[in-house]
C-alpha cells in the first residue's frame, strides 16, 4: 500500500509533479519528496505528530510562574500578549500560570 500525501491523496510521484506545477524551480527535488514520504512511513503519519513529539509536556513551570509573577509585580498593566511573547508560549499556558500564581 502506498503512503499518500496527507488528505490530498497523492502518491510520491504525483506529489513531485504537483509541487513542480505549483512552485516551478522553487519546488523541492524528487529525492527530497521521496525522502519525506519514506520518513513519514517510518516515523509518523503527520507533521502534527512530529511537532507534538518534541514539545515539552507543559510550559507551566516554576521558572515561568516566577517570571510571570515578576512581570506582573513590575507592571500591573502587563498584558497577556506581552507575557506570551516574553515566554514564547500560548495564551492558554499564560492563563493557567496567572491563575495558579
Amino acid at each position: 500500500m502506498s503512503f499518500h500525501n496527507f488528505k490530498v491523496d497523492l502518491s510520491e510521484e504525483e506529489c513531485v509533479l504537483w509541487l513542480h506545477s505549483a512552485f516551478g524551480n522553487e519546488a523541492p527535488s524528487r529525492v527530497t519528496v521521496f525522502r519525506w514520504y519514506r520518513e513519514s512511513r517510518r516515523e509518523c503519519n503527520s507533521l502534527r505528530d512530529r511537532e507534538h513529539m518534541q514539545r515539552p509536556r507543559s510550559a507551566v513551570t516554576t521558572e515561568n510562574m516566577d517570571h510571570v509573577r515578576k512581570m506582573t509585580t513590575n507592571d500591573n498593566r502587563c498584558t497577556y500578549q506581552a507575557k506570551e511573547a516574553d515566554l514564547s508560549t500560548r495564551s492558554g499556558t499564560v492563563n493557567r500560570i496567572v491563575h495558579e500564581v
